[in-house]
């Protein structure tokens, strides 16, 4: 067998990744998407410190995530109507259209990893029982952030498969 046969034999059986389609939406635009997320969650996190009852607290922090699964529905659903369908062929196009979603949330999970430099930074201004870190809620609100955007993709692309519906 010739190295030009052996070539094309490995190449015809072997997935490809990069023959993959794309995301549903570029990694830049599901960035920009996933800023209100990072919002909302942050709103209502920043809500919940004013609350002194833990009970409450943790209410509050929960009503924004609700909020912002609704509104990570709702916009995915819009955004359906320019996003790249989801890919259910098979095994390589699937694992390529999903290593192509990574980008987006993957830049709030490293956000949320960085955080905890904040505790120390926190503890270095010299008023570290005045007040608590915000870093344990922030490293929360970045993975949250990182979750509804990868949820926001999903549900763009499959309401693009779905065309609209």
């Amino acid at each position: 067998m010739t190295a030009l046969a052996l070539h094309r034999t490995v190449t015809e059986r072997l997935p490809v990744v990069s023959v993959a389609p794309p995301s549903p939406l570029s990694p830049a635009h599901a960035l920009r998407e996933s800023l209100p997320i990072a919002g909302i969650v942050l709103l209502w996190t920043v809500l919940s410190w004013l609350a002194f009852e833990p009970f409450v607290s943790w209410a509050v922090r929960t009503t924004g995530v609700v909020a912002a699964l609704v509104y990570v529905v709702v916009h995915g659903v819009r955004l359906g109507e320019e996003a790249t369908p989801v890919v259910t062929g098979d095994a390589a196009s699937v694992l390529g259209q999903q290593l192509r979603l990574v980008p987006a949330p993957a830049t709030w999970f490293l956000a949320g990893v960085a955080v905890p430099a904040l505790a120390d930074l926190w503890s270095l201004v010299g008023l570290p029982g005045l007040f608590s870190s915000p870093a344990d809620d922030l490293v929360r609100v970045c993975a949250l952030a990182g979750v509804g955007t990868a949820l926001l993709l999903v549900v763009a692309g499959a309401t693009a498969a779905l065309d609209g519906r």
